[in-house]
């Protein structure tokens, strides 16, 4: 993992302030976009700076090169397996094309004019082209692994470049994951977590995750990956990926089995999540749904249901 930062940190460069500066959208999708994804895709990387830039949570169901888990249902629902593919549940809107979807969210949820930037779609996409080249073949081509019941969930932003490598582990081995979006909104917080600590510079958060994160961790360090399948966290390389890479591709299932999730396995460099944050909503179509936060929709039954307190 230290190896891959120089490089990824030349691909931050190379974006700007890309997918780092937030500016929430004034309306919120009541259910969770969908994106269909290869992480190291120039037109993907597009959409997900989009998302950064307004805050909007997304479920990412990685689609690397050779791989079987998701790429299928893309063909099936489009015709052609082509990403960026977003579907919106709260329209019924599902569609290709990156600055086609940029301009939908724009339009959408974000409540103001697209920026400037954005209608200069070509520069945009030769931009992320640029972006992508110092990265080669990470996150593009699947491996090995085991499905996971629950989907993990990562707290990031799109240009951070220690998020990324985490990101293309993800995709590699198609292990699909809520992101948590956690842009910057305030000058102190463009400050890494260490140097802040020094100055002794304390800031509130504005944005609903990062809040959340402060509240877990006692400071914002991106990227932060919860897996509901151990509930554990952890705010650096998950040092539990063994746990996922078993040479098997079982179909993923998106429906729970009902029940608690398995407790966390205590392993080194991870931590259980404090109760609060650990609490097991469930939702009315009575499917047990560990560490979801309350008041998210059920993301597995696609019910249309708010999930409750017990």
């Amino acid at each position: 993992m230290p190896g891959n930062i120089p490089t990824s940190l030349v691909s931050t460069l190379v974006r700007g302030t890309s997918g780092i500066s937030t500016r929430p959208a004034e309306k919120k999708p009541a259910e969770l976009l969908q994106l269909f994804d290869i992480e190291n895709c120039p037109y993907c990387r597009l959409v997900r700076e989009a998302l950064t830039e307004l805050d909007l949570d997304a479920e990412i169901y990685p689609c690397p090169k050779n791989g079987e888990r998701f790429r299928p249902e893309v063909v099936e629902r489009g015709g052609r397996a082509q990403f960026p593919y977003l579907v919106d549940p709260n329209t019924g809107v599902e569609m290709y094309e990156s600055l086609e979807i940029v301009a939908y969210l724009f339009d959408t949820y974000a409540g103001r004019r697209m920026p400037l930037k954005w209608r200069a779609g070509r520069l945009q996409t030769l931009g992320s082209m640029m972006a992508s080249w110092p990265r080669m073949n990470e996150g593009m081509q699947a491996l090995p692994s085991k499905a996971p019941e629950y989907l993990l969930e990562l707290y990031s932003f799109e240009s951070s470049p220690y998020a990324r490598p985490v990101r293309e582990r993800l995709c590699n081995m198609e292990l699909p994951y809520i992101v948590r979006n956690c842009g910057r909104t305030r000058l102190e917080e463009w400050l890494l977590p260490p140097v802040r600590e020094r100055l002794d510079i304390r800031t509130q958060p504005s944005l609903e995750n990062r809040r959340q994160l402060q509240a877990t961790e006692g400071r914002v360090s991106i990227p932060y990956l919860y897996d509901p399948n151990t509930e554990q966290g952890c705010s650096s390389r998950p040092t539990y990926w063994p746990i996922w890479t078993r040479p098997t591709r079982p179909e993923p299932s998106r429906a729970p089995s009902g029940g608690d999730a398995r407790p966390g396995h205590g392993r080194a460099g991870a931590h259980v999540l404090p109760q609060w944050l650990r609490a097991r909503p469930e939702c009315r179509c009575q499917s047990a749904v560990p560490a979801r936060r309350v008041g998210d929709w059920c993301q597995y039954q696609r019910c249309g249901g708010r999930l409750s307190p017990r």
